[in-house]
Formats: structure tokens, C-alpha cells, sequence
């Protein structure tokens, strides 16, 4: 086994910290402008309260720059990367292009060396940019 798989491997004891959710609080999402993009966030409970003035303090909520990770009801799979949530509003906009590949030196350099390839994600994503007129 290689040291790149090694290191793979012993990422799943890490995984659990990925989302093993935070004390006193949940993992929420709410509604974005569309349907089907769910914003996370954090909802936090409050301790009541004390002295004369005691009350009941209501849980806040909070933007979870996280996303799905710290949520135990989703399968976490570092090799894959994460979902394109965003990928039908993207489309729908009509207003960005596929690239046909990486436009960097760096990037094509990196695609290119063979000792990498155990650390790629399972799916590269094309690169987009604007179409003219757009951005």
C-alpha cells in the first residue's frame, strides 16, 4: 500500500470529526431563492436565563459555513468532493460556458504528473467562466 493510500485510508477516523455535530446545536437547512437549494445552518440552543429577570431563551440560527459537513445524515466521501447544489440554477442563468479544460499552466501541470493521481477527487468538475457580457 502506498503512503498516498495509507493517508487515505486513515482518513475515515478523521471523516468522523467531519460530521460529528458541534454541542448544543443541530444542523438545519432552509429554503434558499429556489427550491432546490437548501442553505445550511446551525441552529443553536441557548441556556435559560438566570436571576430575577429569568426567561426562556429561544435557539438562534446561524449561517453553517460547513455545509454538509457536520451533518450526521449525510454519507461523507472525501475522494468525490461535494454535490453541485448550485448546478441547475447555473444552468438555467444561461450566462457561463464550459471551458473545454483547465486554462492554467499550473492546473494542466498537476493533471499531468501521474504521482498525483491517488489524490484526485473521483470527479474532476469542468471549469466554467462567464460568457461575454455576463460577469
Amino acid at each position: 500500500m502506498s503512503q498516498t493510500s495509507k493517508t487515505l485510508t486513515s482518513m475515515s477516523s478523521v471523516k468522523e470529526a467531519f460530521i460529528k455535530p458541534f454541542p448544543n446545536s443541530n444542523k438545519i437547512y432552509v429554503e434558499g431563492s429556489r427550491s432546490d437549494i437548501q442553505v445550511p445552518m446551525r441552529e443553536i440552543t441557548l441556556t435559560d436565563t438566570i436571576g430575577e429577570l429569568a426567561e426562556k431563551n429561544e435557539p438562534i440560527h446561524v449561517y453553517d459555513t460547513s455545509g454538509v459537513y457536520t451533518d450526521p445524515s449525510v454519507q461523507i466521501d472525501l475522494r468525490k468532493g461535494l454535490s453541485n447544489i448550485r448546478e441547475n440554477w447555473i444552468n438555467e442563468r444561461a450566462d457561463t460556458e464550459m471551458l473545454e479544460g483547465m486554462s492554467s499552466d499550473f492546473s494542466n501541470e498537476r493533471l499531468d504528473n501521474a504521482k498525483l493521481d491517488e489524490l484526485r477527487f473521483e470527479f474532476l468538475k469542468t471549469p466554467r467562466r462567464a460568457k461575454d457580457g455576463q460577469n
